[in-house]
């Protein structure tokens, strides 16, 4: 077995297993920006489609299933081209946005929104309540529960003055 982070027979890995899921860590960190254009590519064809090929990539990637491909990189053109076959996209046209800059400005614009929006993790959680102005609360799903509990609280407490 690959990598294995510090704790992950304790907390991470009880979080995987508590979430149906087997906790893999043969992956490899690499450059996520192929991955991201080809994803970009899939939602143009349809948001199912897109669905799928982030599907397959995460079972591919956080879980190390369905694939012989090694290693198991985000960069690796011959897994992310067997994700969008499994995805139901055109192959010749998945290989032509892997092996070029195809879609690159638009993931970058989005990434700067999402930025802009406060969003720097994943996966956030965005709360608005229509009726009250300013009462946008965001939180990164890496924070801690404590801190999940404090904007439940807060959004409580706004939703009871109403």
């Amino acid at each position: 077995m690959g990598w294995k982070p510090k704790g992950s027979d304790g907390r991470l890995g009880g979080l995987f297993r508590g979430a149906g899921l087997e906790p893999y860590w043969g992956s490899e960190e690499a450059d996520t920006m192929d991955s991201h254009r080809l994803a970009w590519y899939a939602a143009q064809v349809s948001p199912e489609h897109g669905e799928r090929l982030w599907r397959s990539l995460s079972e591919r990637y956080f879980e190390g299933k369905r694939t012989q491909i090694r290693p198991i990189r985000l960069d690796n053109p011959a897994l992310l081209l067997e994700c969008a076959e499994e995805a139901g996209l055109d192959l010749e046209e998945a290989r032509r946005v892997i092996s070029s800059d195809a879609h690159a400005t638009e993931v970058h614009d989005t990434f700067d929104a999402m930025l802009r929006a406060g969003i720097s993790s994943i996966p956030v959680l965005i709360f608005e309540i229509d009726s009250v102005p300013d009462s946008r609360v965001v939180h990164h799903g890496s924070g801690s529960t404590r801190e999940f509990s404090e904007v439940l609280q807060q959004l409580h407490a706004t939703c009871c003055r109403l």
